[in-house]
Parts: C-alpha cells; structure tokens; sequence
C-alpha cells in the first residue's frame, strides 16, 4: 500500500491515481512509456517532419505532395515562415 501525496487516502502500489481525489500518484516507471515531456516534444515536432518530408518531396521533383504537407503544416501552424515560403516559392515557379 502507498499513500496518496494530495488526501493521503491508501492506494494500491500499481495505481497511478488516487481512487479518493483523483490525484497523480508516483509517476509511471520509464519501461512504461514516454514521458510526458516526450510526448510534448513528439507533437511540437510533427510540423518539422512534415515541413521536412516536404522538402525531400520538393528536391525530388515531387511538387505536389509537397504542397500538401506545407498546407498542411500552415493549416496546424498558420506561423510556420519556412513552410509559407515554400508555398510562395512552389506558386512562383508554376508563373514560370
């Protein structure tokens, strides 16, 4: 048995929160999953993937699957600069 740090009602040692108050007991072990700071920098970092994978769709000539993840990366990130340049470099070079 482990006390909860909030209510100090008991809690069964694999519990994560308090059945009482509903308080975060001890933090998952780490074999248990990412941390949560992880998981934040993970869904930070989708937009750069995306810009990226966008980037090597562009080099390959591919222009159209490039479009579509800088779209979609201004549609989650409207103030993501490298993606809208890229946009208005694709635009400029079909004027062409």
């Amino acid at each position: 048995m482990k006390e909860c740090p909030s209510c100090l009602a008991p809690s069964e040692v694999e519990d994560r929160f308090c059945h009482k108050c509903g308080a975060a007991l001890d933090p998952s072990p780490p074999s248990a999953g990412l941390a949560s700071s992880t998981r934040t920098q993970q869904a930070i970092s989708l937009g750069e993937i995306r810009f990226k994978l966008g980037l090597v769709h562009y080099r390959k000539g591919e222009r159209a699957q490039a479009r579509d993840l800088w779209t979609k990366v201004l549609e989650e990130n409207p103030n993501h600069r490298e993606a809208r340049e890229m946009l208005e470099k694709l635009r400029v070079g079909e004027r062409s």
